[in-house]
């Protein structure tokens, strides 16, 4: 299974950069990401900002200041000064975490779409910030008619 090609357009965490070039408005992306920079735009080490890789999957490679380990933070912060294109840097935004048997878990929701139509739900919580590939799967339940 994979994506269309032409998703590499819309994936990628960069397209943000070029939407005042874009023919058509994207009000509700604009409206609903937060503010993204080229890497070199920001201050990395400032914990308003977290740094992606542009076409990242389930968390990989993301800083996140005081919270991705050091050493990673450390290869994270030379791949970005070689490569500043493949990366992008977005406002960090903070989630309450939900308490469950006294442990603070954050969550994930996500929409799968088939052809541009909603056709189902996935969630993921971690134990810290970072939703990433060691974050646990969890059952999305939707109460019929609602």
């Amino acid at each position: 299974m994979c994506n269309p090609a032409t998703a590499v357009l819309t994936q990628s965490k960069r397209l943000p950069l070029v939407w005042d070039r874009l023919r058509t408005p994207v009000p509700t992306w604009q409206s609903l990401l937060p503010e993204t920079r080229d890497p070199r735009d920001c201050d990395g080490r400032n914990e308003d900002w977290v740094v992606k890789p542009a076409l990242g999957r389930v968390g990989e490679d993301v800083l996140i200041p005081g919270v991705t380990e050091a050493r990673q933070e450390k290869g994270i912060r030379k791949a970005v000064v070689r490569h500043h294109g493949l990366w992008a840097a977005q406002k960090r935004f903070h989630i309450a975490p939900v308490i469950a048997d006294g442990a603070a878990w954050y969550a994930c929701v996500g929409i799968y779409t088939v052809g541009g139509k909603a056709a189902g739900t996935y969630g993921r919580v971690s134990r810290t910030p970072l939703i990433d590939s060691s974050a646990r799967d969890v059952p999305i339940l939707v109460k019929e008619g609602e």
